[in-house]
């Protein structure tokens, strides 16, 4: 049957008579063509892929409501609906796609420092101190500072980071596979000349709603990320530390993770191996990580971005 726009023999005619003819135009040309026959040659690999196809639907159908919005969820930012998310896992794979990974970011219930101040101390006594100061409600806040007092043993400050998440929204069942502590760094300085770098480990704070001078005691010394050298803090941006299985495994699902930001190579070094690992001297100077903390919001506010596979 013919479907033509204006005349068929005008300059304008456009659409196919049945099955024949096609009226077009194509770079300023009218062009009337015999309309092309795609042959289904039904290879062995179309007959493969039709079957794969049909099968991928079937396994969409089976799954739960709630594994689809999981799809969906993934699916969403790629400007794509679950189904087109889950029907391209599914062709690329010889079975049914588990449900991709979830990314959830998280940010600070509390966060802050706990830290010693005490001039006249060896690097030992300063590391090993109870605490006496801490802070819990400022913009911005020392995860590392290392002060030094005078030359050739005395310091006077060190700090280590506090951070508590509320991470309940990640059920018990599921298997966390991913994860990073992200601080956005403002202020970094190393007067020591010393390279400290920064790592995460646990804490146990006394409290989940404020901090206390003796958190500084509260921190763990086994390394939950790999720790991120001087030479690779980024000021004025996001510094990135990525969790190792240690720390994967420390996050708590359906409860609050908490954990600490110390300096690695001089603090956490010298309480597992005493005497050994003392910062360079130069008298009433400090080298310093300082990050924004919640209280200064988005964009800038600490994050905790965890991956986890729906058990």
């Amino acid at each position: 049957m013919a479907n033509i726009k204006n005349p068929l023999f005008s300059f304008e005619a456009r659409n196919s008579i049945g099955q024949a003819i096609t009226f077009t135009k194509r770079r300023g040309q009218n062009i009337a063509e015999i309309k092309p026959v795609v042959p289904d040659q039904k290879t062995p690999p179309q007959i493969e892929q039709r079957s794969n196809f049909t099968d991928c639907i079937e396994d969409w159908r089976a799954l739960s409501a709630a594994t689809k919005k999981i799809w969906e969820r993934v699916a969403t930012p790629h400007h794509m609906t679950g189904y087109a998310w889950f029907m391209r896992d599914c062709l690329l794979t010889p079975a049914p796609p588990p449900p991709p990974p979830v990314e959830d970011t998280f940010y600070p219930a509390l966060d802050g420092f706990a830290g010693h101040s005490e001039p006249g101390l060896t690097w030992a006594q300063i590391v090993n101190a109870a605490g006496n100061t801490h802070d819990d409600d400022d913009q911005f806040s020392q995860m590392v500072d290392i002060w030094n007092y005078d030359c050739p043993n005395n310091f006077r400050f060190n700090t280590r980071g506090i951070l508590i998440f509320d991470t309940t929204s990640i059920p018990a069942v599921d298997t966390i596979v991913g994860a990073t502590l992200r601080l956005y760094l403002i202020y970094q300085l190393d007067n020591l000349v010393c390279a400290p770098d920064i790592c995460v480990y646990s804490a146990n704070p006394a409290n989940n709603n404020v901090l206390v001078n003796a958190d500084y005691r509260a921190c763990g010394n086994v390394p939950w990320a790999t720790a991120l050298p001087y030479a690779s803090w980024v000021l004025n941006g996001f510094n990135d530390l990525v969790f190792v299985q240690a720390g994967l495994d420390g996050i708590t699902k359906e409860g609050l993770t908490k954990l600490s930001v110390r300096n690695a190579n001089y603090d956490v070094a010298e309480e597992l191996d005493p005497g050994n690992h003392k910062p360079n001297c130069v008298a009433s100077k400090d080298s310093y990580f300082y990050a924004y903390m919640v209280e200064k919001g988005n964009p800038f506010r600490p994050e905790l971005v965890v991956s986890h596979i729906p058990g």
